[in-house]
């Protein structure tokens, strides 16, 4: 097994540090030689591949990230194959988790959470679509808050729904960590195969989290028994729609399909702008000459990448323009999607927000230290 360490060179990519372990591999950041773009691998050994289970993880972590294309989960650029090990290429997210933000600055305002949640229930969907679920694993330290202060789910697995085995084969519930534990519905501890209505019980308890600023369960026995508790400030539409997907049944838990049309989160074309997302943003269909153009200033030739990104061939020239649009991707992304839910904010939301200030006087801005809620709030004819 190959010994790793800084300023190691794999393929075109030059590792910088390593970030973390996930059941067993290691995850570095690493910087491409070429146009020194930031990304994150995945280092795969052969060796630990041989197992089943790590194979089954490796192939399904292709798979999925083969079939999606969301603006709140990070892209696939590039598999690399050697004798010793498989590389997995991904797009770079900086480490905010949703724990730090919560730590910090305590609960997020109204209508940063509504956003928060709008986005992590669209990618969730956007999985469910493929009939993949992300249940497992999950805690806390998940969901990142990029630089444009949207959401991204990382450090996930995702599995086909239906063929993740029962929850407790390969874990030991007893020994996580509350932030692990309290995304584990109750169903999932007692054997079952986690299923979609596993993965709404995550959006509840995500939800529950950053409104409240702590997690509502302290103990396995409270998550088969106990119902969540809120403090006072926090509206009872909320609340009703965190219960709602809190059900200790999944069958009467709601879907997450349906959790989008609840009457606490705003009514807007999110949704629909996401579900497009795709579409709108296949490099396969339209080649963008600026970034071939701009690949060229580099030194490379383009001349056949149009035929190579038709075939889907995971090819260094391949890697560096998926890399560079997704750049462009995003960056349209954060714009849009801030101007529909600015649009869509209401009134009962800005009432909110100026009630949850801790001090008459103290522009909500600083207080939340939340600094696109701005883009919100310009919009509208409240003034701190």
């Amino acid at each position: 097994m190959t010994q790793w360490t800084s300023d190691s060179k794999i393929d075109n990519y030059i590792l910088e540090e390593m970030v973390g372990t996930f059941k067993g591999f290691a995850i570095w950041t690493a910087i491409n030689a070429i146009t020194k773009q930031k990304v994150t691998i995945r280092i795969f050994p052969r060796a630990v591949l041989k197992s089943e289970f790590h194979k089954n993880l490796f192939a399904s972590e292709k798979i999925v990230l083969k079939s999606i294309n969301s603006p709140f989960i990070p892209q696939l650029f590039e598999i690399i194959e050697t004798p010793a090990e498989s590389f997995i290429v991904k797009e770079y997210i900086p480490y905010n988790p949703i724990s730090k933000v919560v730590k910090e600055s305590g609960p997020v305002p109204y209508i940063i959470a509504k956003k928060y949640f709008q986005e992590f229930v669209i990618a969730v969907n956007h999985l469910h679509d493929h009939d993949f679920v992300i249940f497992d694993d999950f805690t806390t330290e998940s969901v990142l808050v990029d630089e444009n202060d949207h959401i991204r789910i990382v450090d996930y697995e995702f599995f086909k729904e239906g063929s993740l085995p029962p929850y407790h084969i390969n874990n030991k519930p007893e020994s996580l960590p509350l932030s692990g534990l309290n995304f584990i519905p109750p169903e999932v501890l007692a054997g079952d195969i986690p299923s979609k209505k596993a993965d709404t019980w995550c959006a509840g308890i995500f939800l529950y989290y950053i409104v409240v600023g702590d997690l509502p369960f302290k103990s396995t026995e409270q998550i088969y028994s106990a119902c969540p508790e809120f403090p006072q400030k926090i509206p009872q539409k909320l609340q009703d729609l965190i219960n709602q997907m809190l059900r200790k049944d999944p069958m009467q838990r709601v879907s997450l399909r349906d959790v989008l049309s609840n009457n606490w989160l705003s009514k807007n074309e999110l949704q629909n702008y996401c579900e497009t997302f795709a579409l709108r943003n296949n490099y396969i269909n339209a080649v963008d000459p600026f970034i071939l153009n701009k690949m060229e200033q580099f030194g490379l030739n383009v001349e056949y990448l149009p035929q190579m990104l038709m075939r889907d061939e995971d090819m260094y020239l391949t890697s560096i323009y998926r890399q560079f649009h997704r750049q462009n991707a995003i960056m349209c992304a954060s714009a849009e999607i801030d101007s529909i839910l600015s649009k869509s904010t209401s009134n009962d939301d800005i009432e909110v927000c100026k009630k949850s200030r801790s001090k008459p006087n103290l522009p909500i801005m600083r207080r939340c230290k939340h600094a696109n809620i701005g883009i919100f709030l310009r919009h509208q004819s409240f003034k701190p």
